[in-house]
């Protein structure tokens, strides 16, 4: 029997009671005999029909939520980008500065902070990337010397400034920069 329009309003129906679907409530929504549902469920194939609809709408879901994360994944990687590109110029001058023994902060936490920010940045770019290699350890240490004489004076000069890159659970020696 070929499927009509009532038997297609029937199924939709049928698959719209989810959980709770019987060919009883089908027929009660109809009007027609729970025996004219049933051979309607048989010869249309309901049962296979809903397992099939169910992995299209699982496949369009997939889809569209891999779709989501791509775009996710590009724009805070676009964002990473753009904020890298601040970190790198604010540590390109400082490292300049530092070549012409200019370099003058009043707080190592500055310098800290900065470097600090560059690894996270990095570390969360190769994330989005989907590089599992994030588990590095970033190690700064500096040589500090005051500026002035006069010790109420915070302004500080980096001196030296090493720095290391290693696996989190391994120890490494320390490279001057």
């Amino acid at each position: 029997m070929k499927e009509t329009l009532r038997h297609a309003e029937a199924f939709d129906y049928y698959y719209s009671l989810s959980d709770k679907r019987s060919l009883i409530k089908v027929a009660e929504h109809t009007g027609c005999a729970l025996r004219t549902i049933s051979n309607w469920s048989k010869q249309h194939t309901w049962r296979s029909r809903v397992q099939q609809r169910d992995i299209d709408n699982s496949r369009r879901l997939e889809k569209k939520t891999d779709n989501h994360i791509i775009n996710a994944r590009a724009m805070y990687r676009e964002q990473i980008g753009n904020t890298m590109k601040l970190v790198k110029a604010a540590l390109a001058t400082a490292i300049e500065e530092l070549t012409n023994k200019t370099l003058k902060v009043k707080s190592m936490a500055d310098i800290t902070s900065l470097v600090g920010s560059y690894d996270k940045l990095v570390r969360l770019d190769l994330d989005k990337l989907g590089d599992p290699d994030t588990g590095r350890e970033f190690n700064v240490t500096f040589r500090v010397v005051r500026t002035s004489e006069r010790g109420d004076d915070p302004a500080l000069q980096i001196k030296q400034i090493s720095a290391s890159s290693v696996p989190i659970e391994q120890e490494s020696e320390v490279e001057n920069v």
